[in-house]
C-alpha cells in the first residue's frame, strides 16, 4: 500500500485513502503517524487545524505521543458559555482583589509586619496600571493566549471563537488595569476614587450574560 504525502496539508500523509498525521520528534527518525479517520481533506484540515499546537510540544518532548492521541480522539469544541464562565470567574478574582485591600493592614498585623511605606506600594501599583494600560494601546495578545492555552489544556478547541475570544482578552486586560489604579488609589489615600474603581469593575460583571452560566 502506498504512503502519498499530502502538500495541501502540513505533518500529514494519505494512506490508502486515509489521512494520517506525519511528523517526526526531533530526538527520534520515527514518524508520528496516527489516523485522522476520514479519507475527506476537508475534515483532515479541520482536525489538524486543531491539533497544529500540539505538534511542536511533541516534537519538542513536552507532550508524550499517548498524550498527543488523547487529544485527537478527544477534542471538543470550546463553547460561549465556556468563555462566558472562565470570563466571569477571572473578573470575580480582581473584583475579590480589589475589595480585599482595605483588610491588608490588619491581614499584615496578624503575620507580624506593617504597611510602613504606602506612597512606595502607590508607585509600584502606578507603574503595574501602566504596564497594562500599554497592553490595551498595542494589542498586547498575552491575555488571549492565557485563555487560550486554559482550554487546550482541557483539550477544548478555541479555534471556532477567536473574535470573542479577543474581545474577552481585552475585557481582562481592562480589568486589571483598573486593578492596579485601584491598588494605587488605596495607597495613595484616595479613598474615594478606589471606590469608584471597584464599582467600576463590578459593573462590567453585568456584561457577561447570565443566560450562559
Amino acid at each position: 500500500m502506498s504512503n502519498k504525502v499530502s502538500h495541501k496539508l502540513s505533518h500529514t500523509l494519505q494512506r490508502g485513502r486515509t489521512f494520517y498525521t506525519n511528523f517526526r520528534r526531533n530526538d527520534s527518525k520515527k514518524f508520528v503517524r496516527l489516523s485522522l479517520n476520514t479519507d475527506s481533506l476537508k475534515q483532515a484540515q479541520v482536525t489538524m487545524s486543531k491539533m497544529a499546537p500540539y505538534i511542536p510540544l511533541v516534537q519538542s518532548g513536552a507532550m508524550s505521543v499517548d498524550e498527543f492521541k488523547g487529544k485527537l480522539n478527544g477534542m471538543r469544541e470550546l463553547t460561549k458559555q465556556d468563555l462566558d464562565t472562565f470570563l466571569l470567574r477571572m473578573l470575580e478574582a480582581d473584583i475579590f482583589e480589589a475589595e480585599s485591600l482595605p483588610m491588608i493592614g490588619k491581614i499584615a498585623k496578624e503575620i507580624g509586619e506593617t504597611i510602613s511605606d504606602p506612597a512606595t506600594a502607590a508607585t509600584a501599583a502606578g507603574g503595574y496600571a501602566k504596564a497594562a494600560q500599554t497592553w490595551l494601546y498595542q494589542g498586547d495578545e498575552g491575555s488571549e493566549q492565557l485563555i487560550k492555552a486554559n482550554f487546550l489544556h482541557q483539550n477544548i478547541d478555541t479555534s471556532y471563537l477567536t473574535s470573542e475570544i479577543s474581545a474577552a482578552s481585552t475585557t481582562l486586560d481592562m480589568s486589571k488595569a483598573k486593578l492596579y489604579q485601584a491598588y494605587q488609589a488605596f495607597y495613595d489615600g484616595d479613598f474615594t476614587k478606589y471606590e469608584q474603581l471597584v464599582s467600576s469593575l463590578k459593573s462590567k460583571l453585568l456584561t457577561v450574560s447570565p443566560s450562559t452560566l
